[in-house]
């Protein structure tokens, strides 16, 4: 009996493959209307309601992903815009101090040395381990 199948699958394998394939192709075609068209699905009856029933994310589950993408989008983007203005008043700050201690050497006074942020920065990522990091930086 295994050698009748075993002949028979190695006589028709090209039938076999083409029919497999028309079958997985009618398939994956009416997957796709079903889950793209509700008049199909409807046409269809029980067995659209299966394929609807089975689809990776229900419409309400991809809202509530679009709003959660939506929301962090606008955290991210107002993250971006407080290290943006962080960054920018650190440089203004650097040039601040940069000139305190111009001041200060023309008067003879003598001060710690300023740490410039940008020397701070890297040192302070090197500290962590985060000199990938760093070279988002450059």
């Amino acid at each position: 009996m295994e050698a009748d199948w075993a002949r028979l699958l190695s006589e028709n394998w090209p039938t076999l493959t083409l029919v497999a394939a028309l079958l997985f192709g009618i398939y994956v075609c009416v997957r796709f209307l079903v889950l793209t068209f509700d008049s199909v699905s409807r046409a269809l009856g029980p067995v659209g309601k299966f394929i609807r029933s089975r689809r990776a994310i229900s419409k309400a589950e991809a809202d509530g992903l679009r709003r959660q993408v939506g929301y962090l989008d606008g955290q991210v983007r107002s993250l971006l815009y407080r290290d943006e203005c962080y960054f920018a008043y650190m440089l203004a700050d650097q040039e601040w101090h940069h000139r305190h201690e111009l001041l200060a050497a023309a008067n003879g006074w003598t001060f710690e040395p300023h740490l410039p942020f940008l020397a701070f920065r890297d040192r302070w990522m090197r500290e962590r381990g985060l000199e990938k990091e760093l070279e988002l930086w450059r």
